[in-house]
């Protein structure tokens, strides 16, 4: 075990590597790891450690030694063990187990994630709402094959544009994850892309596939998958919905609203509208929603903004307006 006193800063291209002691798979897809190897972090510099340009990180557990206020109650980012804002899409971070930081395991992420497991993250009741959560990023990346759970936020997250990265193949890419019992969303894309993007806003886009998502939103009334204020993003062929058996995952909880798939829009002016025909729609297709609900924004859906096709085992569809404002008064 080491006990990060401070900051911690590698060089560009670093690699640092140990061996899980054991893994086993949750949902036959996704990574229960038991790291051997541990970093602590006492949080007193803010966050733990940036991820550099190139850099790998694998087999660790990378814990939170507390959950106090690292002296920010607001969303400028502290209390985060990975931070990626010096990254570039050349990043690998696998087969880790990220556990008991105050805000976020890790943030923008760009590159691969993979193999890792999330839980108990986002434990401090100040980065709720805007920080908290798994993994929270605001660049295309690729999330595959994480076991995200009982995590008090979200549980895979893209935000703030989640701007284009170039070399990512499938734009924000997540497949193969299984998100359970998580306080809010178990997958969340909003605000997408940036309404005044720094990048070309049609190369941004997300796939969300192959996933299982169940018993999240325990605390907020968001989704198992949740699209919000966001264009250009294909949902398709993941199993969502509590009434599902997850192999590894123990008991789905039972509480939240059981809204297994939601699209869902602010209409506020500062943020992009939902399905944006200028950049595309918001597509459920072939998903096994496993008697759970469908959360639709009316008007999004009446404007074909929001298309379903093939999804099964759908509980209900529920219709809903916008959170501030009707969109027909706002377009």
């Amino acid at each position: 075990t080491y006990h990060a006193s401070a900051y911690i800063k590698p060089q560009d291209n670093v690699k640092l590597r140990a061996e899980p002691d054991s893994y086993c798979l949750v949902g036959g897809r996704a990574y229960d790891v038991n790291p051997a190897v541990a970093i602590n972090a006492s949080f007193t510099n803010d966050n733990a450690m940036s991820l550099q340009p190139g850099m790998e990180i694998t087999g660790f557990e990378l814990r939170g030694l507390n959950t106090s206020d690292p002296g920010q109650q607001n969303c400028a980012g502290k209390g985060i063990f990975l931070t990626g804002g010096e990254a570039d899409a050349n990043g690998l971070v696998q087969y880790n187990l990220f556990t008991d930081n105050p805000a976020v395991g890790t943030t923008n992420m760009q590159g691969k994630l993979l193999r890792n497991e999330f839980t108990n993250n986002s434990s401090a009741s100040w980065a709720l709402g805007c920080n908290a959560g798994g993994a929270k990023s605001a660049f295309e990346h690729e999330a595959g094959y994480n076991y995200v759970h009982d995590e008090n936020g979200n549980g895979l997250w893209c935000d703030n544009g989640c701007e284009n990265v170039p070399s990512q193949a499938n734009d924000m890419w997540y497949h193969h994850n299984v998100t359970v019992n998580n306080g809010s969303a178990g997958i969340r894309a909003e605000e997408t892309p940036d309404i005044n993007p720094t990048t070309d806003p049609t190369q941004i886009g997300y796939l969300i596939e192959d996933n299982i998502s169940a018993g999240n939103s325990l605390q907020t009334g968001r989704a198992d998958i949740h699209i919000h204020d966001t264009a250009n993003a294909l949902v398709r062929n993941n199993s969502v919905g509590r009434g599902q058996t997850v192999s590894g995952a123990g008991t789905i909880q039972s509480g939240g609203t059981n809204v297994a798939l939601r699209a869902s829009d602010s209409c506020r002016s500062s943020r992009p509208d939902l399905g944006d025909p200028q950049y595309g729609p918001v597509e459920f297709r072939n998903n096994n929603v496993n008697g759970g609900i469908i959360s639709l924004e009316e008007y999004r859906l009446d404007r074909d903004d929001i298309i379903l096709s093939g999804n099964t085992n759908v509980g209900s569809t529920k219709l809903e307006k916008a959170e501030h404002t009707t969109c027909s008064s706002s377009n």
